[in-house]
């Protein structure tokens, strides 16, 4: 990315901008490449027609990102635990009929 690339301001609360240091931090990318990530993430979707509940989620938590991106971009990582979780009960309930 060149620093001639468009620019944005954002606001956004300060425990926001404390959890998205934090995940480029854990993911090793600065800030800028970490928002810019999620953000691709959310866009770059072609089709939900085969998306897994946990992933239409997603998208749907990204697609309110206007509104509000600094609760949605957090709540993501939530809602993909919760998807591992439901994933992990229907196996278990497939198998176990």
């Amino acid at each position: 990315m060149s620093r001639e690339d468009p620019q944005l301001k954002v606001r956004l609360p300060q425990e926001l901008k404390d959890k998205i240091t934090e995940s480029a931090s854990n993911l090793g990318r600065s800030i800028n490449a970490d928002v810019v990530a999620r953000l691709e993430e959310s866009f770059s979707r072609a089709s939900l027609k085969d998306t897994s509940p946990g992933e239409l989620m997603s998208a749907l938590a990204n697609s309110l990102a206007l509104d509000g991106l600094g609760f949605m971009i957090v709540k993501r990582d939530d809602l993909l635990k919760s998807q591992n979780g439901l994933e992990l009960l229907m196996s278990n309930t497939d198998e176990n009929p």
